[in-house]
């Protein structure tokens, strides 16, 4: 599958995940319908993991445009997503960067190993 592709076919990037336990987890790429179940994700985020991992706000606003603005060919955002009594509900979220850090570059560069 090309990159361009996932945001027209999210499915052929997805797959189901056995969990510890007996659980289950569907792992694909983020939707443009996600926007209300994202919003609820990061709004019920500690502020613990907010404080420590900040690519961006979390907040509803910022759901909503991750969700219109998909560019997984660019940025690759993936979700968790396991069944609770209110239904599904997002347990996982990360984000996949296609390319090279600069700081990552130079620390490879200067180890002699290029990439």
């Amino acid at each position: 599958m090309l990159l361009q592709d996932i945001d027209r076919h999210p499915e052929q990037a997805s797959a189901r995940m056995k969990l510890p336990g007996t659980g289950e987890m569907l792992l694909r790429p983020l939707r443009p319908d996600d926007a209300p179940m994202l919003g609820r994700y990061f709004l019920g985020l500690s502020s613990e993991t907010v404080r420590v991992y900040g690519p961006h706000s979390f907040d509803q606003q910022t759901a909503d445009r991750l969700c219109a603005d998909l560019d997984s060919a660019h940025t690759l955002r993936m979700l968790g997503i396991g069944d609770s009594e209110a239904g599904a509900e997002i347990i996982a979220y990360f984000i996949v960067h296609f390319g090279v850090y600069g700081s990552d570059a130079r620390r490879y560069q200067e180890r002699g190993m290029p990439l």
